[in-house]
């Protein structure tokens, strides 16, 4: 913004400011991606505030930040799938055995984490889903450690819910099911596996399986993609996944394969077009 003196700061003279950072504000007049531009007007957006808090400063200027890029996921074709599954059954052993119960249930890799067997009721078929465990940064300056592992509770209310199991998962389970107080991934209680590990182990059972650029969140996006193509409905798969509402998981995770749409559109042609 050079010498300009704050009160001359408009929005107009943000939005300017933004797309120049866009196309021109970086290293040698090069591009800033827009997550470099967001953190940058955050910052500038924190001086604002502070300047009206502190010293009354009227200022009429609103930041808007441009949007992020929105990325496709990936998800893993019915072949793929197959591999994978095959994979997973071979030589079977308690981790393995947590990454099956991802595909069939779409949970995130925080919750598999978490997940003990008391958490499974395998007379009632269903998994309880309520921790989840993730890696956060330690604030404490004094501690030798950068980061640390918790389990706390999902991070909404949707996220607590119960997840039917089918009966060969079930069968599955009971071959392998331990005290309640031991983890599912690991068979003990005084050892886990934490979701960096289970990354990177779901990346070595990827590559087995001759899948290239696969990781863990595609298991959730491809449950969901493949539950709406088998006609699942779409309330109850939003209450499966833990989401708030359906349009969040139509939005986010919902992928229809490019053969799905051709099936469409030659049953659409052939219900009511005529092409000859």
């Amino acid at each position: 913004l050079g010498r300009l003196p704050i009160y001359q700061i408009t929005t107009q003279t943000l939005d300017a400011f933004t797309k120049h950072l866009m196309s021109q504000g970086g290293h040698q007049g090069s591009s800033l991606s827009v997550k470099t531009v967001r953190d940058l007007l955050s910052i500038l957006n924190s001086i604002i505030l502070f300047l009206r808090k502190e010293y009354d400063m009227c200022l009429n200027v609103y930041v808007i930040y441009p949007k992020m890029p929105k990325k496709e996921c990936r998800i893993l074709n019915k072949q793929e799938f197959i591999k994978l599954n095959y994979t997973l059954l071979h030589n079977m052993d308690a981790c393995k055995l947590g990454v099956l119960i991802a595909m069939s249930t779409g949970i995130r890799i925080g919750e598999l984490c978490a997940l003990k067997w008391k958490h499974i009721d395998l007379e009632r078929n269903y998994i309880i889903i309520e921790k989840t465990m993730q890696r956060i940064r330690v604030t404490d300056e004094s501690s030798a450690r950068k980061t640390k592992i918790i389990e706390d509770t999902p991070k909404s209310s949707a996220s607590m819910r119960k997840i039917p199991l089918s009966k060969g998962l079930v069968e599955l389970c009971i071959k392998f099911q331990k005290s309640n107080d031991c983890y599912v991934l690991t068979g003990r209680s005084d050892y886990f596996i934490e979701p960096r590990t289970l990354e990177r182990r779901f990346s070595k059972y990827s590559k087995e399986a001759g899948i290239q650029d696969a990781h863990f969140h595609m298991l959730r996006h491809t449950f969901a993609s493949m539950c709406i193509d088998s006609g699942f409905e779409l309330k109850s798969l939003s209450e499966i996944l833990g989401h708030s509402g359906p349009q969040i998981t139509l939005e986010r995770y919902v992928h229809t394969s490019f053969e799905k749409k051709r099936d469409y559109i030659d049953t659409f042609i052939d219900e009511h077009i005529c092409c000859q």
